[in-house]
């Protein structure tokens, strides 16, 4: 199975700190690591003439990763290693599977915390130290959330894939998952990228028009028509060409996109962030 985390949304923070992803025995850091970078805003380099800017990459466009004082004193809005324990069952080092656990706890940062949180009134969920076990993707949805462990050799999640999370269909050659062979309804594997993985920042919400497939979908197939499809097609609003520019609706510097006669602004609001894309083909909303 192919193990990829998935890039972090906008507007979510999910920072998996000082813990160790392991899927066998806990490994040291080898010979000549480096241990004490300093990764802070002040210790970037300016940008260097004739190359491509990287000054900016990063947490926040290349400032400092959250402190203590950027998290919400909201306890609600804290779950240290005890609650984990006594409130979810995330027991460490038992052998038992921590998924639903894990879950429910992001579930209820979701659920009492996002709407009113912000980067410096961020939420906070504390591994213990030790061994916890997920044997299926943990879907990090809640904005705002740090999620930290115990410290480097600290903390361990060994995942071990159920038969829901494995993909069950394989290329012909046995080296990669069939994206195109695993299908249900009008969904495809190629919809999961990157594909599963550990932790997966993003919605777990599905689009009106896939709800009859959704329904119907066995368990590992149900995450196909989840978040992602939404984003790239279903949510979005179709352009048109500038006068003038066949092709284009608008260029670098232009501070107008043209939208094509069917299209509407109703889901945008003002403020908010605009996500322009390019489609990869000249047939891209026939073929989806």
């Amino acid at each position: 199975m192919s193990r990829r985390i998935a890039a972090l949304g906008l507007g979510t923070v999910a920072v998996i700190a000082a813990a160790t992803l392991s899927q066998g025995a806990q490994a040291a850091p080898g010979a000549g690591a480096l241990t004490n970078l300093d990764t802070s805003a002040g210790n970037r380099r300016a940008a260097v003439s004739g190359l491509y800017d990287w000054s900016k990459a990063g947490y926040r466009g290349g400032m400092n990763l959250p402190g203590s004082g950027d998290v919400n004193s909201n306890q609600t809005c804290q779950i240290t290693p005890d609650e984990l324990s006594s409130q979810y069952n995330v027991k460490p080092n038992d052998g038992a599977d921590d998924s639903a656990g894990l879950q429910s706890a992001i579930d209820a940062i979701k659920s009492s915390c996002s709407n009113s949180a912000s980067y410096t009134k961020l939420s906070l969920i504390t591994l213990p130290a030790g061994e916890l076990v997920v044997t299926r993707e943990i879907h990090v949805d809640a904005d705002y959330l740090i999620i930290r462990g115990a410290g480097m050799t600290a903390t361990k999640v060994v995942y071990r894939p159920d038969a829901n999370t494995l993909y069950d269909t394989l290329t012909e050659d046995k080296s990669d998952w069939d994206e195109d062979g695993m299908t249900h309804g009008s969904g495809k594997g190629g919809w999961l990228w990157p594909g599963r993985g550990l932790f997966r920042v993003q919605s777990r919400g599905v689009h009106s028009s896939y709800f009859s497939d959704y329904n119907s979908a066995p368990a590992n197939r149900k995450d196909i028509f989840e978040g992602t499809v939404n984003v790239h097609w279903k949510a979005g609003v179709k352009l048109r060409a500038k006068a003038g520019d066949t092709g284009f609706s608008a260029r670098t510097g232009d501070r107008v996109v043209h939208l094509a006669s069917s299209g509407s602004i109703s889901a945008l609001t003002v403020g908010s962030l605009v996500n322009i894309r390019a489609a990869n083909s000249q047939k891209f909303y026939q073929h989806q």
